[in-house]
């Protein structure tokens, strides 16, 4: 399983729809002097708010990534509701809105969901501060796009020989064995997996190719005596969140019949 540590620091927020886009203060305002803030935010700590955030694969779909966040100040400090405030959160992919879960036992401003990871750049968090004493009015309202504090690692490929073989090689032919740090499709994305034809060969032909998982089978025949290369060369594939592979990946092998 695939588990990834996002920012944990400061966000610039905005009001996108949520709003128009601006830069904002605590309160949806035009940031003022730090007595003003504390006036206009009587229900916020004082200062910028960042967004914490912890991800890990699905564990019943590989195509989903579940996200654990966290709102706190630029101290750190969590987000701790009033009497006089209440956090209301949504995510929304475009103008759908997804599934929320609070979980106030771990914090007033924590909370879960689960994102397909095609959609994961275009997932948007919306927070809004809310007087629970004045019918729920709007004391402020946040929002920030999950890319902008998505810190992710490109997918990597290592190719071996397959178990049952070492170099140098005398037999016609071998198999080697292609593994993919993560779950990857084509580039251009059409979402398929990878095919035979992303990968490519010196001196050898290719043929057999088999997919399970992150993992692929591959039949090589060499042509000549000397050194057989296959390769995998960088941005051929990408994962989900769409990051490509941004170094290209090789096997040597040597053919002496």
């Amino acid at each position: 399983m695939k588990s990834k540590t996002y920012l944990s620091g400061l966000v610039a927020f905005c009001v996108i729809g949520c709003g128009g886009v601006k830069t904002t203060g605590g309160n949806g305002k035009d940031a003022g002097t730090e007595a003003e803030k504390q006036t206009e935010q009587p229900t916020e700590v004082t200062g910028g708010f960042g967004l914490n955030c912890i991800s890990a694969d699905n564990p019943t779909d590989p195509l989903k990534m579940d996200f654990t966040c966290a709102f706190a100040t630029e101290t750190g400090q969590k987000f701790q509701e009033r009497p006089d405030s209440k956090l209301d959160v949504k995510v929304k992919i475009g103008e759908d809105i997804i599934a929320v879960e609070m979980n106030p036992a771990a914090g007033a401003s924590n909370f879960t969901f689960t994102v397909a990871k095609l959609n994961v750049r275009s997932t948007q968090i919306c927070a809004k501060f809310v007087n629970p004493k004045d019918g729920n009015k709007v004391l402020s309202e946040k929002s920030s796009r999950l890319s902008e504090v998505y810190v992710d690692t490109p997918p990597t490929f290592t190719i071996k020989l397959h178990e049952a073989y070492s170099s140098p090689i005398s037999s016609p032919f071998f198999w080697v064995k292609i593994t993919s740090s993560e779950a990857v499709i084509r580039n251009p994305s059409d979402g398929d997996p990878l095919e035979i034809s992303d990968v490519s060969v010196v001196n050898g032909a290719l043929s057999d190719w088999s997919f399970l998982s992150n993992t692929s089978l591959l039949k090589v025949t060499p042509l000549t005596a000397g050194e057989v290369k296959i390769k995998i060369d960088r941005h051929k594939a990408q994962d989900f969140v769409g990051i490509y592979n941004d170094v290209e990946s090789e096997l040597v092998v040597t053919y002496s019949p």
